[in-house]
């Protein structure tokens, strides 16, 4: 129902107007009832065209009251959408940040932890260096010290060595003099060497200084003049040793020498058959 100020006025003027109709009085005295009448129904049928009217203007303010409180709700809706997803993210964010904020705590604490531990490595590290370059520094210092007794024990040995290879070659010398001067004095203690080679017949074929002859079958006979030879008497190195070598089928029997004290001597040889051959005599002077 229409409640506004305007409604009601028409309203108690249509009461009014019952109340003149049925109610005689003193104005209906004065007035026919057919005018009044007719001005009452002019009267209401005013009243009845507002009534419709504002009837008509309250309807379309209702709906357009609805319509608005229509609207209103689905705004109310999204609002209250809005307001909740706006919780929902600002709950989610600060579930983020605290997430965030425990990670980067945790980084920290582990970052400090690992740099703690890089520290104690790089200390360790540099103690360790220390003491190696320290074992490796007395290394060095021993090494160049047995390097530089080694050189000179080295140095020793050589001159060692050099001395003695001196010594020795002075002593090489002295023995190769001492040979050479030995070996020159046994050439010269040595006779010339008195050899021949003899026919079947007693003839020389080679050799001279002495005579040859031949006594009879196989016997060959050589005489050597004084001089020919060196003999000291009582001294057994110093006899000539007569070397005969058979060319031929014969053999030799025996060989017979006599010298004297001049130097003269005599070879006789006795061989098997007649035979060449040759014979040769060094005397050691």
């Amino acid at each position: 129902m229409p409640s506004s100020p305007k409604a009601k006025h028409l309203v108690a003027l249509m009461l009014a107007a019952a109340l003149v109709v049925s109610t005689p009085g003193v104005a209906g005295a004065q007035r026919g009832v057919p005018q009044q009448l007719a001005e009452l129904e002019a009267r209401l049928a005013e009243l009845q065209a507002a009534l419709a009217a504002e009837a008509a203007a309250r309807a379309s303010a209702d709906t357009a009251l609805q319509n608005a409180i229509n609207d209103q709700g689905g705004t109310f809706a999204t609002t209250a959408a809005l307001n909740a997803e706006a919780a929902a993210r600002a709950a989610a964010d600060t579930t983020l940040q605290n997430n965030i904020n425990a990670e980067a705590a945790a980084r920290a604490a582990a970052d400090q932890a690992l740099q703690n531990n890089i520290n104690n490595e790089s200390a360790d590290r540099k103690a360790t260096d220390a003491t190696l370059q320290m074992n490796v520094d007395a290394e060095s210092a021993a090494r160049v010290a047995a390097d530089a007794s080694l050189q000179g024990n080295i140095d020793a040995e050589a001159a060692a060595r050099a001395a003695a290879d001196t010594t020795l070659q002075n002593s090489l010398d002295s023995e190769a003099a001492a040979r050479a001067a030995a070996d020159t004095a046994l050439q010269n203690s040595i006779s010339p060497a008195v050899s021949a080679i003899v026919n079947q017949d007693g003839t020389l074929q080679v050799g001279h200084g002495f005579t040859a002859d031949k006594p009879g079958t196989g016997q060959y006979r050589f005489t050597f003049p004084a001089g020919t030879f060196d003999i000291q008497f009582g001294s057994p190195h110093q006899a000539p040793v007569p070397v005969v070598t058979v060319i031929g089928p014969a053999q030799l029997n025996g060989v017979q020498l006599s010298i004297s004290e001049s130097g003269a001597a005599q070879l006789n040889l006795f061989f098997s058959a007649d035979t060449l051959f040759h014979f040769s005599m060094i005397n050691s002077k």
